[in-house]
């Protein structure tokens, strides 16, 4: 049986950028996730490193870290490329380019902008 932190974190993988709102997350199973104690599981699920954060309230994001995103994009970029997807191919490489530009660190790129 998968713990509240695993079923949390496996949610908001799959969403990716859409992220998870906390209705979804205390809502009881089959429908939800079941969390009622959900601002804990996220506490702890910062503290193993796992970058969660706040889009708006009530809404939660996990950012994944540009070398992982770039990971997933080249393996998506393969399998359409043996589909021969070449639009798909297309928009892919787009992603990697913006995905390459933008940074993981906002404050070390403010303090840039600063300087």
């Amino acid at each position: 049986m998968k713990t509240q932190q695993q079923r949390i974190l496996e949610l908001l993988q799959q969403r990716g950028e859409r992220g998870l709102e906390v209705f979804e997350i205390m809502t009881p199973r089959p429908d939800g996730l079941g969390v009622a104690q959900y601002n804990s599981r996220i506490k702890e699920l910062r503290e193993q490193g796992h970058n969660i954060i706040n889009t708006k309230p009530g809404h939660f994001m996990l950012e994944e870290n540009k070398e992982l995103k770039l990971e997933r994009l080249r393996e998506e970029y393969r399998q359409a490329k043996e589909k021969q997807e070449y639009g798909k191919m297309d928009l892919i490489e787009t992603r990697a380019r913006i995905v390459k530009m933008k940074s993981n660190n906002f404050i070390d790129d403010v303090e840039q902008a600063l300087l």
